[in-house]
């Protein structure tokens, strides 16, 4: 009986190959999963601190917009201010182009963002309303590796009114 004994204590105490392999399989397996989601994640986190990064261009470019009041939200006295880079509107209408949002931090789309751009919208809602809509554009891949390329935006707006 003491011979039995012996015997299976001796069997609990050691691993058999079957377990090794099982462990190594369970490790790789992890290992696996975790190396396909790395691109992924890296990708996403690029694209949030993208998406991060021209929100708060859009923000900063709006509130110092709001801060020449209502009496100066036209474009020559905006493109004076520098906040937007001249009188001529693009692609017609009332939208403009802006690059330098804060000169002493040098914030701008065209810098900040790959192929970065942004644009001020101005219209008015009546004669004490102004509507302004900024938009921050910019370029990013859809994929890790050689994905396709798609413009993205982030657009802000608000109403300055004459009080």
């Amino acid at each position: 009986m003491n011979d039995k004994r012996q015997k299976m204590t001796r069997r609990r105490r050691g691993t058999t190959l079957l377990e090794v392999l099982f462990a190594i399989f369970v490790v790789a397996m992890c290992a696996t999963v975790l190396a396909a989601a790395t691109p992924t994640a890296s990708l996403s986190r690029y694209k949030a601190q993208m998406m991060n990064k021209a929100a708060g261009i859009a923000q900063k470019e709006l509130e110092a917009i709001r801060t020449q009041g209502f009496t100066n939200v036209d474009p020559t006295d905006l493109a004076n201010a520098g906040l937007i880079d001249g009188t001529n509107p693009v692609s017609g209408g009332n939208t403009y182009t802006f690059n330098n949002t804060d000169a002493q931090v040098k914030d701008n789309p065209s810098s900040d963002l790959p192929h970065g751009s942004g644009t001020v919208t101005i219209n008015s809602v009546n004669s004490g309303l102004v509507q302004v809509t900024v938009t921050v554009s910019w370029e990013e891949r859809t994929m890790p590796a050689g994905g396709a390329m798609v413009t993205r935006s982030v657009t802000v707006g608000t109403l300055i009114a004459n009080v």
